[in-house]
């Protein structure tokens, strides 16, 4: 049976509790792939990320914090790096700077639903 909430599983989640992000990543037949975290559209951290069994790649960071802006390094397996946004972010950004679009850290609790009744 497919899993119907992969948004809760895949991507990024900020814990405040230990003030770090979990990054999960689905890409099976990947060589390596890491974590960039951008400042002002530039690379500040290149971190790698580690496969698991399941074909996921993921890393915990307390370099992510909400807001930060990162992207995928994938190295796939044709030997060939792409970057690419995340597909399960909750939040991308545009920069106008390297015209590329980006995802960003996102801290579900910024905001308060209001929509229960429905």
């Amino acid at each position: 049976m497919p899993h119907t909430k992969l948004y809760e599983s895949r991507g990024a989640h900020y814990d405040h509790d230990t003030q770090t992000t979990r990054f999960r990543l689905h890409a099976p037949n990947a060589r390596n792939v890491w974590l960039v975290l951008n400042s002002y559209g530039i690379a500040q951290y290149r971190l790698e990320m580690n496969k698991t069994h399941e074909g996921l790649w993921e890393i915990v960071t307390e370099k992510a914090q909400p807001g930060r802006t990162y992207l995928y390094l994938i190295n796939d397996f044709h030997g060939r790096q792409k970057l690419r946004t995340d597909p399960f972010s909750f939040s991308v950004i545009s920069n106008l700077i390297t015209r590329r679009i980006q995802s960003v850290v996102h801290d579900e609790r910024t905001y308060q639903w209001g929509d229960q009744s429905w």
